[in-house]
């Protein structure tokens, strides 16, 4: 962490919260931050809605940490029921008696929770990238501020009392202030985004295609008038790329129109590395959290945003003994990341086994990942951290 010396300058403003990354983990919060009474400012190097190149899915347990008044079936979601499992051409379903999730657009979702955060309060800066990150103590601060440069405040100077990284897998800012920075090792995702001349007949359906000597699957998952198709494992993008050419034949053939293959890493060895430090913390895709069989980024993206605003309020309660937000979020990761790392592993594998083994029986497994009911998983208590009374209907409550 670079520290520069000051006792000339004295920030006309000082906000309590500062997020690098406008996505789902930065936005939700921003807004849950806000919502607490936090002076928060935000910034994202892009304008929403940028391009954002995922599976298109959000699963019920991910929901189930939002607040609860987005309006997600704004964006002509699909809800789900049904989980195809396909295997040398012979499907295996599952169908729920409840929502699964919903099928959707990423980039509309990441422009909802924005548009959601400010709503709330917090000061969006978008086409602007944090070029550095400093500490600096001015003078009648008890404790050290956050400095920000970015590529439009040459001329002023902007502080925060608390610092969260969500800038993606590739976080330039994690290793200014001593967390750990890109991710080296981690799966890959490859997909496209298919636009349909007619209405799609079969919409909110998951379709998998196991992948078993690649560590991973491909998907099809239909919405309206599109459709996104994908594969992601453990094996290089080469590798990926033929399974969809493979899984995929008429695109292979290279529509144009249709545009290219795009690839996104898969982070997942987060809860190994170190992710709080001082009263900065990193989260989602920059803590490396994505879930190591689906892939599945969104929930751990949203649990880590919870735990980390909880954390920051905390420090802020004890303002007089002086706790870091470090050392109180640092236990918390430890329980909801770190051990249940330890069990999703083996979990991840016999799930894995399943795909080669008994396909017929993996419908219902992925259905009961995605509500939480696996043996392995662990469900956020929001109640245990604080931050449930954040997720109200009304923003004015």
């Amino acid at each position: 962490m670079d520290r520069l010396s000051t006792s000339s300058e004295c920030p006309d403003k000082v906000y309590d919260l500062a997020i690098i990354g406008a996505g789902p983990a930065g936005s939700l919060a921003a807004a849950l931050a806000a919502r607490a009474g936090l002076s928060v400012i935000m910034f994202e190097q892009k304008k929403h809605p940028r391009t954002k190149i995922c599976g298109g899915f959000i699963s019920s347990r991910a929901i189930s940490l939002l607040p609860h008044d987005l309006e997600l079936l704004s964006l002509q979601s699909q809800p789900v029921y049904q989980i195809s499992v396909i295997k040398n051409r012979t499907p295996h379903t599952y169908n729920s008696k409840t929502r699964l999730g919903l099928v959707l657009k990423r980039d509309k979702l990441d422009q909802l929770l924005a548009e959601y955060a400010v709503r709330t309060g917090v000061k969006l800066k978008e086409n602007e990238t944090v070029e550095s990150v400093q500490t600096v103590k001015p003078d009648g601060n008890n404790k050290d501020l956050y400095l920000f440069k970015t590529t439009k405040n040459e001329d002023v100077n902007i502080f925060a009392s608390y610092l969260i990284i969500a800038d993606g897998a590739n976080s330039n800012n994690a290793d200014q202030v001593g967390l750990s920075g890109k991710h080296r090792f981690c799966g890959w995702g490859l997909s496209k985004i298919i636009n349909l001349k007619s209405p799609v007949a079969e919409t909110g359906i998951l379709k998998f295609y196991p992948l078993p000597f690649l560590g991973g699957m491909g998907w099809s998952f239909s919405g309206s008038d599109w459709a996104n198709h994908g594969v992601g494992g453990l094996a290089g993008r080469k590798y990926l790329a033929r399974a969809y050419n493979k899984l995929f034949p008429s695109e292979a053939k290279g529509n144009r129109e249709q545009g290219k293959l795009n690839s996104w890493p898969l982070p997942f060895l987060g809860p190994l590395k170190k992710n709080a430090n001082y009263n900065s913390i990193a989260i989602g895709d920059a803590a490396g959290l994505v879930e190591p069989f689906s892939g599945e980024g969104l929930y751990n993206s949203f649990k880590s945003a919870h735990l980390a605003i909880s954390a920051i309020l905390k420090s802020m309660a004890e303002i007089d003994s002086q706790v870091t937000a470090a050392e109180i979020y640092n236990p918390l990761f430890r329980k909801y990341f770190y051990f249940a790392f330890i069990k999703t592993l083996p979990g991840a594998a016999l799930l894995h086994a399943r795909s080669i083994l008994a396909s017929s029986t993996l419908p219902s497994q992925i259905a009961a990942l995605m509500n939480n009911s696996l043996w392995f998983n662990q469900a956020l208590d929001l109640s245990a951290i604080g931050t449930d009374r954040l997720l109200v209907k009304d923003i004015g409550d």
